[in-house]
């Protein structure tokens, strides 16, 4: 369990992380945000999760980031083949109750990076958040960049979804007979307002 910290949660390359609450009590009941990040990837061949029963991390509760990928301040440091899947990114322990992370999932600097999948239990539930359920600086594309995936993922109830429109529309290109945004959003207005 990694909780309360004044920076980053938790930080590694060639590690898997696994099974913890990361910005929340022992319980997954309340937050106890970390300052910064949950889990800050600023090496390569990391699992944050996975499909197998308990793999899975509640990562939920931090004042910035749940996940971010790549590090940009003083110094530029990629997160390259890493891959995050069958977390709870945003919520509480019983998925009910939102206890957002400043932004679900933030793409700084990287390349080939999955989030999500298509294996059973692979995608994430990413909801509750502050800010958008996934975003991207200069993450998805750019000097360097390519070959992230956002693939299976629960992305729903995030404060700013518009910023989940732009990251769907990078990845996904929407055909000209796209459904309306009513039709896309209808029930989260219903629920949140427009």
């Amino acid at each position: 369990m990694a909780r309360t910290f004044s920076g980053y949660g938790l930080s590694g390359s060639g590690i898997s992380i696994q099974g913890n609450r990361v910005g929340t009590n022992a319980a997954g009941t309340a937050a106890l945000p970390n300052g910064e990040c949950g889990i800050e990837l600023s090496g390569r061949g990391v699992t944050i999760g996975g499909t197998a029963p308990g793999a899975g991390n509640l990562i939920s509760g931090n004042t910035g980031p749940g996940i971010q990928f790549g590090i940009d301040y003083y110094v530029t440091l990629p997160a390259d083949d890493n891959v995050a899947m069958g977390n709870v990114i945003g919520m509480d322990v019983t998925g009910t109750n939102p206890l957002g992370n400043g932004v679900g999932v933030l793409f700084i600097k990287g390349s080939n990076n999955t989030l999500g999948g298509v294996a059973v239990g692979a995608g994430n539930r990413i909801s509750g958040n502050l800010g958008a359920g996934v975003a991207g600086v200069i993450g998805l594309y750019g000097a360097g960049v390519s070959g992230n995936q956002i693939r299976g993922n629960s992305i729903s109830d995030n404060l700013n979804w518009r910023c989940f429109v732009n990251i769907t529309h990078l990845v996904t290109t929407i055909p000209e007979d796209k459904p309306s945004e009513e039709a896309l959003f209808g029930g989260y207005w219903a629920k949140y307002g427009k």
